[in-house]
This record gives C-alpha cells, sequence and structure tokens, in this order.
C-alpha cells in the first residue's frame, strides 16, 4: 500500500471515519487537489493522517511554479497577481515556489498558456500535478519499489 502524509488533514477537515477534505493546496504531490476527499488513517495522534487514497475529485486542479530569475518574493506574487483571477488561489513555498490552485469555475488552458508564455521568455518553470502513477501521489517509485 503507498501513503502520503500531508500536513492539512485535521480533526476541521474530517468528513467521515478515515475520510478528511483537503484544504490547503498540495505542495509535494501529484493527484491530490484542493478539496478532494480523501482516505487517510494515523496510528498517532501527533502526525499527520497518511493519505492513502483519493475518494473523491472537486473538480480542482494544481500547477506548481518555480521562477527562475532574481527577483523577491514580493515581485513573484506580483507577477502571479497580474496573470490569475478569482478563480485561481496560489500558497507560496519560498520567494521561489508556489502552489496554485485552479477552481472548477477558473478557465485550466487559459492560465496554463499564461504559464507557459512565462516560461519562454525565461521567467518561471512550472509542472502540472495530475497522478503519474496509479496508485501513488508521487511523480516516479522510490528505488525499493524499482526492484
Amino acid at each position: 500500500m503507498l501513503i502520503f502524509r500531508i500536513t492539512g488533514l485535521s480533526v476541521e477537515n474530517r468528513c467521515g471515519e478515515n475520510l478528511y477534505q483537503i484544504k490547503n493546496i498540495p505542495f509535494f504531490s501529484y493527484g491530490l487537489n484542493y478539496d478532494d476527499i480523501v482516505k487517510a488513517i494515523t496510528e498517532d495522534s501527533d502526525l499527520d493522517p497518511e493519505i492513502i487514497d483519493v475518494v473523491e475529485t472537486n473538480g480542482h486542479q494544481t500547477l506548481r511554479i518555480i521562477f527562475t530569475d532574481d527577483k523577491s518574493k514580493a515581485e513573484h506574487i506580483a507577477i502571479i497577481e497580474s496573470i490569475r483571477n478569482e478563480h485561481i488561489g496560489y500558497e507560496g513555498w519560498d520567494e521561489d515556489q508556489f502552489s496554485l490552485n485552479v477552481t472548477p469555475l477558473g478557465n485550466y488552458d487559459e492560465f496554463f498558456d499564461k504559464l507557459e508564455e512565462l516560461e519562454l521568455q525565461g521567467i518561471l518553470s512550472f509542472e502540472t500535478c495530475e497522478q503519474f502513477i496509479e496508485g501513488s501521489f508521487d511523480a516516479e517509485l522510490e528505488d525499493s519499489e524499482n526492484g
């Protein structure tokens, strides 16, 4: 069984036995999005639950960007603000890396095109965050799983 630990799963997000609704924009996972309902377990109440399955998706899509220029975090936020609308949210990891949420009402393709333009200008690099490996929230299998 493949599991994934994500912060933001708490009692406040519980929506059933071992079911949680993700209420942040996942940063280091694939196939998990804002508002998804996931099955997660924990054997230690001091740790965040570990996700074992996505039970329900709610139409949100995640993108991650890393700025490749030497601008400040405030300047990077200004760039994001200049291309987003009310249907696109974001969270920052540091001054260069951001995770973006496109809501079901957002125009994913239009926003993708804007990011692609900025990538061609050398301002940033970005990736989509759909699931790459069935049953996993990673981009590739770990060495022990590769055999």
